[in-house]
């Protein structure tokens, strides 16, 4: 591929901007999980008012692109290093996991939104670990040997991390609590998702013929 050909600066170059995909691609994939969820009132089943802090949501986008990118130029040389291989998707599972409880932090809705702590410390468990086995399968040494299991790891690590992640939330409705003005409802946010999925991506399409 392009970027095994590619050596030095620019294998750095390329490695930072496909980090910056990953990145964008995770937060894209916890946030629609999150806008996934309805909010309704366990006694009736009445839908319940709610919204998103667009800073905290914004936030949450580039420290996830910030800290991918960071973790794929760990791998300046385009050996298949097992510890690097293992690090970048552990680094893959925890920002999977830390975007998810940051979106559902930046939720605001007529209640308390609740996390499971001992669910949520298992996803921070599982899911770093499950999503190091999988890289070391499809960029390690073993990528060769294995390919079909990493690709099972890595299935089964995603679904995983997601079903976990619904699992640890739920709602304490409080039809008293008054939401905040500017909040981003789901809609403009589900498109906000997509905006920056085509943007991101036509712009590394963009780069690769330039480049």
């Amino acid at each position: 591929s392009r970027v095994n050909d590619e050596q030095g600066p620019r294998r750095l170059l390329w490695m930072s901007m496909l980090g910056l995909l990953v990145g964008v691609t995770v937060w894209a994939v916890q946030t629609l999980v999150v806008l996934g969820f309805r909010w309704t009132d366990p006694a009736d089943g009445s839908p319940m008012a709610f919204g998103y802090d667009p800073s905290s949501v914004i936030f949450s986008l580039g420290v996830s692109a910030a800290i991918m990118s960071v973790a794929f130029r760990l791998d300046p040389s385009g050996r298949p290093e097992a510890w690097r291989a293992l690090v970048r998707g552990g680094t893959l599972g925890l920002t999977a996991v830390g975007v998810n409880i940051a979106v559902l932090l930046s939720l605001d809705v007529q209640g308390q939104v609740i996390l499971d702590p001992l669910l949520v410390a298992a996803n921070l468990v599982l899911a770093p670990s499950l999503f190091g086995l999988a890289a070391l399968f499809n960029s390690g040494p073993m990528r060769w040997r294995h390919p079909r299991l990493g690709r099972f790891v890595l299935g089964t690590a995603i679904l995983g991390a997601i079903a976990i992640a619904i699992a640890s939330v739920s709602l304490a409705p409080d039809p008293d609590v008054e939401l905040p003005k500017g909040l981003m409802q789901p809609a403009p946010l589900g498109f906000l998702v997509m905006a920056v999925c085509a943007i991101v991506t036509a712009a590394t399409f963009g780069f690769a013929m330039i480049g």
